[in-house]
Parts: C-alpha cells; sequence; structure tokens
C-alpha cells in the first residue's frame, strides 16, 4: 500500500461519464521518497533500518520535528516544481515553516481544505496521495472489486489533484473514473451512485478564497 501509480504507469480506458483510469500492476519500483515516507507514517510502518515507530505529530508535541520535515522537503526532488521556491523562500523563517509544517491537514466537514503551497498543513500532491491513500486502505477492508468515482472543480491545480488521487487509487487495485473535464458536485453524486462506485471524490474548497484547495470524500 505505499506504491504510487504515477500517470506514465497508467493504463487509461475510455468510459461514461468519465475516464475509466486502471493499473494492471499493484507492484512498483521508483516510488517518490516523500510520497512513500508520508504514506509509512500514515500506516505507522517504520523506515528501513530503524526500530522505532514515527511518531504522530500533534500541535502541542510537533515542537522540534517541523524543523526536520522541513530539511527532508528541501532535500526532496519534489514531484510539483511549483513547491521548490516556497520552500526555498521561507528559509531560515521559523514561524512560516513552522505554519507549514508543525501539524497536518486534518479532516474536517467532510474532506481536507487547506491552502495551496508547500508542507504537512498545505494543498499539495503529497497530502492528496495520503488521502487517497488512506481511502483504498478503508475501502479494501472488505472484499470484492472496489470502484471510486472523481470529480474536479475550476480551481488552482484541482485537476493535477483529481489525476493524482486516480493513480493512487489505482495503484491498490481500486477502478477510478475520472470526468474528462471540470464538473460541479451534484455530477459527482451522479456519478458515484450511476456507476455503483464505493465512494466519490470531489476536488474543490467551496466557498473559500482562491488561495485554498479541498478533497472531499462521500
Amino acid at each position: 500500500y505505499t506504491a504510487l501509480a504515477c500517470a506514465r504507469q497508467a493504463v487509461l480506458h475510455a468510459g461514461e461519464p468519465g475516464r475509466r483510469i486502471r493499473h494492471e500492476n499493484r507492484r512498483f519500483a521508483g516510488v517518490c521518497p516523500l510520497t512513500e515516507s508520508l504514506f509509512r507514517g500514515m500506516m505507522r510502518i517504520p523506515e528501513k533500518g530503524s526500530g522505532a515507530l514515527p511518531r504522530r505529530r500533534t500541535e502541542s508535541g510537533c515542537i522540534g520535528l517541523y524543523m526536520d520535515e522541513y530539511e527532508r522537503w528541501l532535500a526532496q526532488e519534489l514531484d510539483d516544481a511549483d513547491l521548490r521556491p516556497e520552500l526555498l523562500s521561507i528559509q531560515g523563517l521559523k514561524e512560516e515553516i513552522k505554519d507549514r509544517f508543525a501539524v497536518e491537514l486534518a479532516f474536517g466537514t467532510a474532506g481536507l481544505r487547506g491552502v495551496l503551497g508547500a508542507g504537512t498543513n498545505r494543498m499539495n500532491v503529497y497530502m492528496v496521495r495520503k488521502a487517497t491513500q488512506g481511502l483504498a486502505n478503508y475501502l479494501l477492508r472488505t472484499p470484492g472489486e472496489k470502484s471510486v468515482a472523481i470529480s474536479y472543480d475550476s480551481r488552482i491545480k484541482s485537476d493535477v489533484f483529481a489525476r493524482e488521487a486516480a493513480c493512487v487509487l489505482a495503484a491498490n487495485g481500486v477502478k477510478a473514473w475520472l470526468y474528462k473535464e471540470l464538473m460541479p458536485v451534484p455530477a459527482l453524486s451522479f456519478a458515484t451512485r450511476f456507476l455503483q462506485c464505493d465512494a466519490g471524490i470531489m476536488v474543490t474548497a467551496s466557498h473559500n478564497p482562491a488561495k485554498y484547495n479541498g478533497y472531499k470524500a462521500y
């Protein structure tokens, strides 16, 4: 479950009302190190060569950890090139780093919502992957073929986040139905029921300002 299917690894099939994305091989090599590390932390899996489980971050117990997390992100070759300039711009700015890395985005009403940017307290491809992996873990607790419908709005990176979610699901053997173009929440509700999916994902931040994006799970 720590594997990620990149877009080049996925096989796209035509489907209505969206595109059906499926992956034929659930064993992957060359997984993005930062993505793998986030998944390991979520699933409480020790890093290679470590005998201890990673500590869970909380608002009261994160002092001393967020700087290490920031340095780890800074050292990686990130999949989203837009994140590195932001990381470089906050070097030495403790409060800015703390705001982005001291805590993680948490599910609120139906899902995640946060400012776009770098860090565990921001909306980015890594947090979308992690949330989707959690949804896949939940669905796969019971036997049988699973499927998820995905829609997205016109916000910044909504289409990127939707594709990332589809790839993570495909890597877990979960069938993903992705709309070809942006669609509102009611269209996602329709697709989830019409295609008899086990869940639905909507990438949106509803009424929030333009610098936000979000991820709702149904």
